[in-house]
């Protein structure tokens, strides 16, 4: 017979359990109850599971003898969901895959510069989240290329384009390749540059606005793309400076991070990238609030970047 130091009764040595890493003894009603209750609350951190006597950590695989087959795998995802893995070095983490179409999680030492999954292959910087770009591109560059991206995607799909004066997209229905904004600036549809009235003929090819080919400024006149390798020697170099987004106030809906550099803002104020732990690199809709698949991105907005579910 024994005393149950939790709930004071006395049982049978049948109905007791020894911990192996502290020899402390509880009955087994108790330590059920407790880990059951744990479990349906969603409290799986790594320092909630330990002996209730001593609070020494013990071999998490312990909780499958006391709790149901349902339960446990419960216990199971909601540790992995939260990156809570009993055994991990202290110089690792648990790493989720930022291909969409793979979401694989992977152990890998937390500070690696980028991360590879195992399942899919593909890899990513660790710093930025964005596809591993070192040591041909910086992270800001990266950065660039990837709004860049994103941009020409919904250029393409949305047939719509941006004001370089306040940034709106617009959408051209029919017509010529010279836009007007609302905000009564004029560029051109085929490469975004701003233009002035007196350019409506003779910054496109052939002087029409309706071909699909455009001019380039050189000292002062428009010529066409050939004449440019006769004037390279006047260029210069462009350096990429880092861009500044807007701080973003929307707790991210997955983790409830509040964290303004964790969520930063991007597609044009419309989404949030998530770079907390549990999320590493999902995006939200600042709107709808949201969380989007990459493959989704372009399909939940409209064609003036309008969110469609808000």
């Amino acid at each position: 017979m024994f005393l149950c130091p939790i709930c004071y009764q006395t049982y049978d040595n049948k109905l007791a359990f020894t911990f192996p890493s502290c020899f402390d003894t509880f009955c087994k009603n108790c330590l059920k109850s407790t880990f059951e209750g744990r479990i349906k609350e969603q409290n799986v951190t790594l320092d909630i599971f330990k002996c209730p006597g001593c609070q020494k950590m013990f071999d998490q695989s312990l909780i499958q003898e006391f709790v149901s087959e349902q339960i446990f795998k419960k216990y199971c995802e909601l540790s992995i969901e939260m990156n809570s893995i009993y055994g991990l070095e202290e110089d690792e983490i648990l790493a989720n895959c930022l291909n969409e179409a793979c979401r694989e999680k992977y152990v890998i030492w937390k500070n690696a510069e980028y991360q590879k999954c195992l399942k899919c292959k593909m890899e990513y910087c660790r710093l930025c989240f964005l596809p591993q770009h070192k040591p041909e591109r910086t992270c800001e560059e990266q950065k660039l290329l990837f709004q860049d991206k994103v941009y020409k995607d919904l250029k393409a799909l949305l047939k719509a384009c941006r004001c370089p004066k306040c940034n709106i997209m617009v959408e051209k229905t029919a017509g010529c390749n010279f836009m007007t904004c609302k905000c009564g600036t004029f560029f051109c549809n085929l490469c975004d540059i701003q233009l002035e009235k007196a350019d409506h003929n003779t910054h496109f090819e052939g002087n029409s606005p309706f071909n699909n080919k455009c001019k380039i400024k050189v000292n002062g006149s428009w010529v066409t793309r050939p004449a440019v390798q006769q004037v390279q020697q006047v260029q210069q170099k462009q350096v990429i400076q880092p861009i500044e987004n807007p701080i973003n106030k929307i707790p991210c809906p997955n983790c409830n991070s509040t964290n303004p550099k964790i969520t930063a803002l991007q597609l044009y104020d419309r989404i949030a990238h998530c770079t907390s732990v549990k999320c590493q690199s999902r995006a939200f809709c600042i709107a709808c609030k949201k969380m989007i698949p990459q493959q989704e991105l372009l399909n939940h907005f409209t064609n003036t970047l309008e969110c469609k579910f808000k």
